[in-house]
């Protein structure tokens, strides 16, 4: 009826068809939804209330009963015939009788399993057919929950006054016997102290009046036997008996009638289990099933409820309460609907197939890699070498020097010294050429004058179109070496299957328009990137820089959700994870990379608005873990500590569980602590051998951040290429080795090209001033040596030995010539 009303079309198999033109309206929708929860929850409520109003009666009834049976009427002495006595039985029976009438629901052992099948999820109107499917589902879950708490409250009450009754009934119906005071007194007292306390506190006056008509009734009622001889029952302060004839004890046997009460009692029980349970089946028949897309909700009661009639055999009201507890749901400030799970059961949902492998290196970069100096190639190439040269050639010629250049092996050099120079730290650059405190390789590749000269015309771009290209690209001064490097590091090498996504701030002070200041980080200024690292490897994978406000950014789409994708989209559609920080994870980042074949893992601010009110609690208990879930993702709330809790966003776990420690962690939190400090142990890595130097151009600091990163992924590049071990000590060492060697044979070469082209002895009648310093100070000198063609003095020269015929020709040759 309500669907005819909201002009809404309910087809055969339970869809509902909102019309066309209430498509297009928000408020249509609305209200649509708000009739269909309100009709449901109307019809909901009669029933409860029906059921409520039912059990209230019952215990009332009973409660009266019992009253009547309490009241102190045992401290004076009573007579009654067997009629009166076998009334009383009739009373006990009809009692019992009314109790069969009196409807009840049955306990549930095992939860109402619904079974809801997944739609297609293609076209937006299946979306939104799921989220209402959700809203209404978890709805119902959270009223039936609700509904069986006060279900079992009500059942334990009932049972307590039955157990009540059978005390009060059963000494009415035993053998005549005689019963001392010291027995009558310690009954009177067993019973009122149990439960007569409380009960008669409870009891109002206005009820008195009642019971006393219903105590009446019941003893005027006869008690029917063959002989018609009176049954005496004697209750005094001092010992009585009570006699019977041998008919009389044939017609009220004692035994029999308790015999036969017990089985009353117990078919009872089963009576009431057995009304339950239709019971149930009429409260769910009113709900519709119909929720799903075209598809039946399964509502099925499990065979296991069945108890047995057996007292022994029945659970007790604790097992009752912890086999009904059923999901809780909660719905957020955005409207998203958690559903709390217990810790340990399985969720409603498949992870995706993981990546299979772990990291390696492409196939070109494997069949390439065999040296050191090739693997740092690989990712600053000689053509970004040559765009670096070229560049900075055209800046020395047009502010000093026309003839002034730089080639490819001494900006190779450069490099090299750069590197060495991040090995020892020093306070000055000129230090390093110092003959107390420098570096001997450093000064052995280059002088620190053409050092310093290649560092202040070193350029990245064409400086003349720089200020066009700025206009839409704030990192043109180096854009075009960074993005081949960048792609140099996507495509040489293929992470595995955990990523983890941070940010780096490398230091710098430089005046530059994207420079940014954290205070939480030791060194407050610096230009920030962000990167995506290998777990096993600490491989970069990619990086981006921080440039500020981006306007290529889609409307709505926020700036962490912006940063994972783009760094992650070269490594989606693969089945590998994502770990973040809370200021990248969200439920919709979570999503997003989910339809892409792709999971999240992540500690989320308890400020967002998808998590819900429950989980931001912080009075939680120490160690204790909280599990909500949703379609495709897991939210675990764990306190490591007292009035304190973290929030961890999951999409690749479908089950959580506790380890077995003192900490009890959960499976998510372990997974992130190992997963998390990719990032940081990069950086780490980068911070301890950096090349970073101080300097007033942002390009050269990127420039600096840029070798620290190609040096890193190179040592694992050639690593994985060819399997040797080394440390990353020893690794830049040698690879600032190889980077010099062209450049410092060629310097060697062109010395000893030099120096031969110069006259073998000075200009006759003079002395030239000697080049090697051995023995002597300052002794001029006449010969060269035969070896580096330097001019060599008397005390400086090696004397050669007395030599035979049959020694070689060198030896006769340096026994004729003068040797160093």
């Amino acid at each position: 009826m309500e669907a005819a009303r909201s002009g809404v079309v309910v087809s055969h198999g339970g869809n509902v068809s909102p019309p066309a033109a209430a498509m297009g309206s928000v408020q249509a929708l609305r209200e649509f939804i708000g009739q269909r929860l309100a009709a449901a929850s109307g019809e909901i409520f009669t029933a409860f209330e029906r059921t409520v109003v039912q059990y209230k009666e019952e215990i009332e009834r009973q409660r009266r009963l019992l009253e009547i049976n309490w009241r102190p009427q045992d401290n004076f002495q009573r007579t009654e015939s067997p009629q009166q006595h076998i009334g009383e039985q009739k009373t006990s029976s009809s009692l019992e009788q009314e109790e069969h009438e009196a409807p009840h629901i049955k306990e549930e052992e095992d939860l109402v399993a619904v079974t809801v099948t997944d739609g297609e999820g293609d076209n937006s109107h299946h979306s939104v057919r799921d989220l209402t499917t959700q809203r209404l589902t978890a709805a119902a879950e959270e009223i039936f929950t609700l509904f069986q708490q006060a279900i079992i409250q009500y059942e334990e009450e009932i049972d307590r006054q039955r157990r009540l009754l059978e005390i009060n009934w059963n000494p009415q119906i035993k053998s005549p016997g005689t019963e001392t005071p010291q027995q009558h007194g310690w009954k009177e007292e067993q019973l009122f102290g149990q439960e007569r306390s409380s009960q008669l506190e409870e009891a109002e006056p206005l009820q008195l009046k009642e019971e006393q008509e219903e105590s009446e009734r019941l003893e005027q009622e006869p008690c029917s036997s063959q002989e018609g001889d009176p049954l005496t029952l004697k209750m005094e302060t001092q010992p009585s008996t009570a006699t019977s004839t041998e008919e009389d004890s044939d017609l009220c046997d004692p035994e029999a009638d308790g015999e036969q009460l017990h089985y009353d009692m117990e078919g009872t029980k089963r009576q009431r289990r057995h009304t339950h349970a239709e019971a149930l089946e009429l409260i769910l028949a009113d709900m519709d099933p119909h929720l799903s897309e075209g598809e039946e909700v399964n509502l099925r009661l499990s065979s296991d409820s069945e108890l047995s009639s057996d007292e022994e055999t029945a659970p007790s009201p604790l097992e009752k309460r912890a086999r009904l507890e059923t999901d809780r749901t909660e719905t957020a400030k955005d409207g998203t609907v958690w559903r709390e799970e217990p810790v340990g059961r399985p969720l409603h949902f498949t992870p995706i197939e993981a990546h299979a492998t772990d990291g390696e290196p492409a196939a070109e970069a494997r069949g390439n890699v065999g040296s050191r100096l090739q693997s740092f190639l690989h990712f600053i190439t000689p053509k970004m070498l040559r765009v670096i040269q070229q560049w900075t050639n055209q800046h020395a010629r047009e502010t000093e020097d026309e003839n002034w250049s730089v080639t490819l092996h001494e900006l190779m050099a450069f490099i090299a010294i750069v590197i060495l120079r991040g090995m020892t730290k020093l306070p000055s650059m000129r230090d390093y050429w110092s003959e107390d405190l420098g570096n001997k390789k450093i000064m052995e590749i280059m002088s620190r004058s053409r050092f310093e000269d290649i560092m202040r015309h070193l350029r990245f771009d064409d400086k003349s179109t720089r200020k066009q290209r700025v206009q839409t690209d704030k990192f043109a001064a180096i854009s075009s070496v960074w993005e081949s490097f960048v792609t140099n590091c996507i495509t040489s090498y293929s992470p595995g299957r955990h990523i983890s996504v941070d940010a780096q701030l490398f230091p710098s002070k430089t005046r530059c328009p994207f420079l940014q200041y954290i205070s939480t980080n030791p060194d407050k200024f610096g230009i920030k990137f962000w990167l995506a690292c290998d777990l096993k490897s600490k491989y970069i994978c990619n990086v981006l820089p921080d440039l500020g406000k981006d306007p290529s950014r889609p409307g709505g789409e926020t700036l962490s959700e912006d940063v994972v994708m783009r760094l992650m989209e070269p490594f989606l559609d693969k089945g590998r994870n994502v770990t973040t920080d809370n200021f990248f994870t969200s439920l919709s980042l979570a999503q997003r990379l989910l339809s892409r074949n792709t999971t999240l893992l992540g500690t989320v601010n308890k400020t967002r608005q998808e998590i819900p009110q429950s989980a931001r609690q912080t009075d939680l208990k120490q160690f204790s873990t909280r599990v909500f879930s949703i379609a495709g993702a897991t939210l675990t709330v764990y306190a490591p500590k007292r009035k304190k809790s973290v929030c961890l966003l999951s999409s690749m776990h479908s089950e959580v569980q506790t380890e077995n420690t003192a900490k009890r962690k959960p499976n998510t939190v372990t997974l992130y602590n190992t997963t998390k400090c990719d990032v940081d142990a990069m950086d780490q890595m980068l911070r301890e051998y950096t090349v970073r130097r101080g300097t007033q151009r942002w390009p050269v600091a990127v420039f600096y951040n840029m070798i620290d990163m190609a040096a890193l992924n190179a040592h694992v590049l050639r690593q994985a290429c060819t399997g040797e071990k080394d440390r990353r000590v020893d690794f830049l060492v040698k690879l600032a080795k190889e980077l010099a060697n062209s450049y410092v044979s060629a310097k060697q070469a062109q010395k000893e090209q030099s120096l031969r082209q110069q006259p073998s002895t000075p200009t006759p009648g003079r002395r030239a001033k000697r080049q090697v310093k051995k023995n002597c100070n300052s002794n001029p000198a006449t010969m060269r040596c035969v070896g580096c063609y330097k001019y060599t003095c008397g005390q400086c020269k090696k004397e050669t030995p007395w030599l035979c015929g049959n020694c070689p020709a060198t030896l006769e040759y340096m026994h004729t010539h003068t040797v160093c």
